[in-house]
């Protein structure tokens, strides 16, 4: 008898008296464990502040994906492709199983756009915001006695858009805000105590002078001063999605960048986390932390 031959029956031996896996050409076994959705947000922004006139525009934004499966095996990540799981099989083809499963082919592009015609006004900023859901298959597949987990991602679905107008002057880096199906949240509460102009209880220990605090559906908008030779120096604003926690903006200064964020407001008192963190300073300059109070 052949060596060779003697080595695969001494080896199906082996397998059948431990009964070993993956020692049968038993088909995957696939399991779908969960769909998920997950929403992608896109914006494309208009900048007429320095127009004179209306002009119009086709506000349009777009996202792009491929229907191709991602898995994972013992760490181990990858898009599409084989997966081999024992020395004695051969390669698992990922999309093969996909396809069978849910009979789509394996890579498919999707584009969707959202646009819409508007006029922008002089001197005026837009913000066009456009929201995607992505819905995904996730699961399991059983071969060769390991598991591979795979994310199938199903369907893509526009599910709205937002145009925001801002302001010019002052200008200010406006985030985008929204919740899944394109719209915001109420109010916070806590938002009517934090709108006024605040001032430190102890002005000699803090460096920030006056805090305004402003809101601009759906912004939170700090506006901080400080301390120089002529008075007041104005850093400018900063804005936050107001259902942001913490509410915490940072201000990239000449030799430092300092972040306020909002601990919280009892009886009428404003408590300020300052935290500096210095730029290449001097041995003697550590960055530093503290709380201020404000009515």
């Amino acid at each position: 008898m052949a060596t060779w031959l003697r080595l695969v029956l001494f080896w199906l031996g082996v397998c059948a008296l431990l009964g070993l896996a993956g020692c049968t050409d038993d088909p995957p076994l696939v399991r779908e464990t969960e769909s998920v959705s997950k929403v992608v947000v896109k914006s494309q922004g208009y900048n007429r502040c320095g127009y004179t006139e209306t002009t119009p525009e086709t506000l349009t934004v777009k996202h792009s994906t491929s229907r191709e499966t991602t898995w994972g095996l013992e760490g181990e990540l990858k898009v599409g492709g084989e997966v081999k799981v024992a020395v004695w099989q051969p390669a698992f083809k990922i999309e093969a199983a996909m396809t069978l499963k849910y009979g789509e082919r394996a890579i498919e592009d999707w584009e969707e756009t959202q646009s819409k015609k508007w006029e922008v006004p002089a001197r005026s900023q837009l913000l066009y915001v456009g929201y995607w859901r992505e819905v995904h298959r996730r699961g399991e597949i059983e071969t060769g006695g390991k598991i591979i987990t795979y994310d199938y991602p199903e369907q893509l679905i526009p599910i709205g858009d937002t145009l925001v107008e801002l302001p010019c002057d002052p200008l200010v880096l406006y985030p985008v805000c929204g919740f899944m199906d394109g719209t915001v949240p109420p109010v916070d509460p806590v938002i009517p105590a934090l709108e006024k102009s605040w001032r430190p209880v102890d002005a000699a220990a803090s460096e920030i002078t006056r805090l305004d605090l402003a809101f601009r559906d759906p912004y939170l908008i700090f506006h901080a001063y400080t301390t120089c030779e002529s008075g007041d120096c104005d850093w400018g604003e900063q804005a936050i999605c107001y259902f942001n926690q913490p509410f915490a903006v940072t201000y990239d200064l000449k030799f430092k960048t300092t972040t306020l964020m909002i601990e919280g407001v009892e009886d009428g008192t404003l408590s300020v986390e300052v935290r500096d963190h210095f730029l290449n300073p001097p041995v003697n300059l550590a960055d530093r932390k503290a709380v201020y109070q404000f009515k």
